[in-house]
């Protein structure tokens, strides 16, 4: 009985993971600071087959993410300086006001996201 439970545990939370994937998928974005216009913009496309792509970051590539727990792990690439570096970012989704809102941690620094419907103008 006990294992029985332990494994109803274990699919609950790979069905919530899963289904707040697919709830955070979509285009988000903030101002960058200091920029004004309509490419003023910088985020983080997260497609809902878990691939990753940059808005407006050419030189911080994102290639993929995915949701465990209440934590956000995006992978990708930074280039800077003839490098490629990969990296892993681990972000704690801290509330998603509405579906169109969504503020992440990472450690003391808090960002805030806007949903939008479709890719941006690029600079």
């Amino acid at each position: 009985m006990k294992k029985l439970f332990i494994l109803a545990m274990v699919a609950a939370c790979a069905v919530c993971c899963k289904s707040n994937q697919k709830e955070l998928a979509g285009i988000w974005v903030q101002p960058i600071p200091g920029q004004t216009g309509q490419a003023a913009i910088q985020g983080i496309a997260l497609n809902p087959d878990g691939t990753a792509t940059s808005v407006n970051m050419h030189t911080l590539l994102y290639t993929s993410w995915e949701v465990d727990g209440n934590k956000l792990i995006l992978r990708g690439e930074s280039l800077g300086n003839g490098q490629t570096i990969p990296f892993t970012d681990t972000l704690t989704i801290d509330q998603r006001t509405s579906m169109e809102t969504l503020v992440l941690h990472d450690g003391d620094n808090e960002i805030v996201f806007s949903r939008v419907e479709a890719m941006p103008p690029m600079e």
